[in-house]
């Protein structure tokens, strides 16, 4: 049912974004320092094996092999850290459709580890549409934490999720699906400022906020509930 909007609501509401960008931080700086850990310790190996006479090449194949996989890994994690920090701020370098949907994904990795949800992403590269990144971010944002909110809510085994951005008719079209329960009212009561479904929890401004964007745009916030709960909307593609 609608509530209010109260400074109490945009203060936990808050809180909860600084928690979760202090976890997910956290968990960046720990996947980020495994590799380095394995740089550090194989550089180590070929300065004993040197100083022994043992670095032959059977064992400098193995190092590098080593270092390939860790180097695979630690770049994995800082394009998602460049995509984080670029997109938000509307960065012109990053203005492609993938970065800011990866960017706002990002965002919620280590919540969704923790509470079992599996996330995936399939989005088209290189492709920028006439939509501020920080925009598309906040877009992608809102749904994703709407889908952890919902899937939460409903099984305490997790659940998954899928954001898909795909050509069509000369648009893209994307799309954010979850294995939540799914709306309960028709879209456009979800998309009024303060109406919401949880009990003693803030809420009821992320699909507002998103029409907002998506109207001031031309565009429009779609639902379908099955098979399963899924949001999409059309974006415009930059010629």
């Amino acid at each position: 049912m609608a509530k209010d909007i109260d400074i109490n609501e945009i203060y936990n509401r808050d809180v909860e974004e600084y928690n979760r960008l202090s976890s997910m931080l956290s968990k960046s700086v720990h996947d980020i320092n495994n590799p380095l850990a394995v740089f550090i310790g194989q550089i180590s190996i070929i300065q004993l094996l040197q100083k022994r006479g043992q670095l032959d090449e059977e064992k400098m194949e193995k190092i590098l092999e080593k270092f390939k996989s860790s180097s695979e890994t630690l770049k994995e994690r800082i394009n998602y850290l460049r995509n984080f920090y670029k997109v938000p701020i509307n960065d012109p370098h990053f203005p492609t459709l993938e970065n800011a949907i990866k960017g706002a994904c990002y965002i919620f990795e280590n919540e969704a580890y923790l509470k079992g949800i599996t996330y995936t992403v399939d989005a088209v590269a290189q492709i920028q549409v006439a939509l501020p990144s920080n925009d598309v971010f906040l877009i992608i944002k809102n749904l994703i934490q709407n889908s952890i909110e919902s899937i939460n809510g409903h099984s305490e085994d997790g659940g998954s999720i899928h954001v898909e951005a795909k050509l069509e008719d000369e648009r893209v079209l994307i799309s954010v699906e979850d294995s939540g329960p799914g709306l309960t009212c028709d879209i456009k009561l979800a998309c009024e400022l303060g109406y919401t479904t949880k009990e003693n929890k803030t809420g009821g401004t992320g699909l507002p906020l998103i029409q907002k964007i998506l109207t001031k745009n031309n565009a429009e916030l779609h639902y379908e509930g099955k098979p399963k709960a899924k949001f999409s909307f059309f974006l415009p593609v930059l010629p």
